[in-house]
């Protein structure tokens, strides 16, 4: 793999650390900040599983926030903040750091928005540092949730983060699986929709590529070294066996994977669905030794549905307009 690439890895320092950790734990981010942003009179109650560890505290002093303990964080989460909140972070801002002992830090400086009821907006920089607990590939749960707030400044139009850190949740959800390499396709049910379907995935079961002086870098050759997905009819990924069926080949490919935010565009649809081209970073190693590294847009199509995830309903390859 390339150099800048192994350095976006998690240092694998004991055998409980895989690939999937980093996504893993931005993933729990964004469903914490979602949860805060959720507009009035949103059902929160489904967000809130597998959140948090039982002894879980949460530290938000500019706030007054100070508890410990799953009861009374869950307090804190129902009765909300007041007024409206909104985050923004940078894709490459999230630092991950392995504890020992399945702990991982998170650490990133952010900005934050608030309206409150009366109508005045504020906001400023932040940061977060949070502990998070490993339970299993590419699940996680919060020891401590600290956020600092720094000096609050008047500010112009709210826009809510809302449906994009949703969104980015269930994405990352699901390259934390697709990095884990482990063949069990168990973690991804509560992702996707009974009736999905995949286009454009590689689908081979046989790794064809050959050790390489240069990175691959073009998504067609990729596609011809490991015989992956042709387009045709057959090699059409459909529900949740057709999934369980595609991710067990990964082990037979790849020696390393890992993927990395870029960019996102969201466009409403219809009855809470939603289109969004999602751009990550792929830097992957064959079983064969060929290195790859692709920055391909890809076009979901995902659903809300009030659950702990939102669901992943379509995927094809993005074609530029």
């Amino acid at each position: 793999m390339t150099r800048s690439a192994y350095q976006q890895f998690v240092s694998k320092a004991d055998g409980q650390v895989d690939d999937g950790d980093f996504n893993a734990a931005c993933s729990m981010v964004y469903r914490w900040w979602s949860l805060l942003e959720a507009p009035a009179g949103t059902d929160t109650s489904k967000f809130l599983e597998g959140l948090v560890d039982t002894n879980v505290s949460v530290q938000m002093p500019d706030l007054g926030i100070d508890v410990s303990g799953i009861a009374a964080a869950a307090s804190m989460f129902a009765a909300g903040l007041g007024g409206r909140h909104s985050y923004s972070v940078r894709d490459d801002a999230f630092q991950v750091s392995y504890l020992g002992d399945g702990i991982y830090r998170l650490q990133a400086p952010f900005v934050w928005r608030s309206q409150a009821c009366d109508e005045r907006r504020v906001g400023g920089q932040g940061k977060c540092d949070h502990l998070l607990r490993k339970i299993g590939p590419a699940r996680m749960q919060f020891t401590r949730i600290r956020e600092q707030r720094g000096d609050a400044a008047e500010q112009g139009d709210f826009d809510s983060s809302y449906r994009l850190h949703r969104i980015k949740a269930v994405l990352l959800q699901w390259q934390s699986n697709m990095d884990t390499l482990n063949g069990d396709s168990s973690g991804l049910k509560e992702l996707v929709m009974p009736e999905m379907e995949f286009h454009g995935l590689i689908s081979a079961t046989v790794d064809h590529s050959e050790r390489r002086t240069g990175v691959v870098k073009d998504f067609t050759e990729m596609k011809g070294m490991l015989a992956g997905t042709d387009g045709k009819e057959e090699t059409v990924i459909r529900g949740f066996d057709g999934v369980t069926k595609w991710f067990a080949t990964g082990p037979s490919l790849l020696k390393r994977n890992i993927h990395r935010a870029e960019r996102f565009e969201i466009t409403p649809l219809s009855d809470d669905r939603y289109r969004v081209i999602a751009q990550f970073g792929w830097y992957a190693e064959t079983l064969n030794g060929a290195e790859i590294e692709l920055h391909q847009p890809l076009e979901w199509v995902i659903v809300e549905r009030g659950e702990k995830y939102m669901r992943l309903e379509k995927l094809q390859p993005h074609t530029a307009q």
